[in-house]
């Protein structure tokens, strides 16, 4: 298989990528077609469906959205700062709830670890932002157990029973709203809410979301229902709220409401994080349940 698109998001790193779609359904993303699908004809009919489901690749191993996305003193640059002129680049473990077939789903890389020690290594340069960094340019092997980040990384599942990236085959299943379809002289371009996916992501397959065969009220959430997700209060000044790009205000207070640390993080309220988020870094700390943005450059 090879991708049919790429989408371009506000998320250059896996440092802040939601855990789920539904999580932040303010998140923007824009599908751009490979030539040989751009074609309007393609997606005739699929403005008339309200959601769609991405089939897309995770990319374990391959450098891009770590250390190299940001400046030595933390802050966004290169990618984060709004070029999608650049290669695919990997997507975040996305956590184990909701709509998202594992994603990153939804977690950060840096937060499963697989049963043969082949964790995710944060980049020691830059212990404050977090930012995670591939262990080796090689495919990260799978593992017949993990530990999810929801369960705080303590606790081991079946790789089959997770979302974990770390999987036999590095597919990801994400269903997002779609906003509008825009037709250009250079193919379509597919505008969609509740983008949980990092920028650069190659997209293999678009389905659209049926209700009556997608939809099973009666469903069961398995251990996910034994673990269910807390979110911060967020504190941020109107003053900085003003720096964030119009339109982008609700995906990124989403974001940082999940809390992007790594599962467990130790309680340090002084420590300042970064994250790369529609070319700005937004510097945050945490205080027991709450999130305070403190500079935005």
């Amino acid at each position: 298989m090879k991708p049919i698109a790429h989408i371009h998001t506000d998320l250059p790193q896996k440092f802040g990528i939601p855990r789920n779609s539904f999580l932040a359904p303010h998140l923007q993303g824009r599908i751009v077609f490979e030539p040989e699908y751009a074609l309007n004809s393609a997606v005739a009919g699929i403005d008339s469906f309200s959601h769609l489901w991405l089939l897309w690749r995770f990319e374990n191993g391959e450098p891009g959205g770590g250390a190299a996305d940001v400046t030595g003193d933390g802050r966004a640059g290169g990618n984060a700062a709004g070029n999608h002129d650049v290669p695919s680049r990997e997507t975040p473990d996305r956590s184990d709830i909701g709509d998202t077939v594992l994603s990153h789903p939804a977690t950060n890389d840096n937060e499963w670890e697989t049963e043969n020690g082949s964790a995710i290594k944060t980049d020691p340069e830059n212990a404050n932002s977090e930012t995670p960094v591939a262990a080796s340019p090689k495919p990260a092997r799978w593992s017949p157990t993990v530990r999810p980040p929801r369960l705080g990384g303590a606790e081991r599942v079946g790789v089959f029973a997770t979302r974990s990236p770390f999987r036999p085959n590095p597919i990801g299943l994400t269903c997002v709203k779609l906003d509008r379809v825009e037709l250009t002289d250079a193919g379509p371009v597919i505008h969609v809410l509740g983008a949980d996916l990092r920028d650069g992501t190659p997209i293999y397959d678009i389905k659209p979301y049926i209700p009556f065969a997608d939809c099973h009220p009666d469903a069961c959430g398995g251990w996910i229902e034994d673990a269910p997700w807390h979110e911060l209060d967020v504190d941020f000044p109107e003053q900085l709220q003003a720096e964030v790009p119009a339109g982008k205000l609700p995906g990124l207070t989403e974001v940082l409401r999940q809390d992007p640390r790594r599962a467990g993080s130790k309680h340090e309220p002084t420590r300042v994080y970064h994250l790369a988020y529609a070319g700005l870094d937004v510097a945050f700390t945490v205080d027991g349940d709450v999130l305070h943005v403190v500079c935005m450059s």
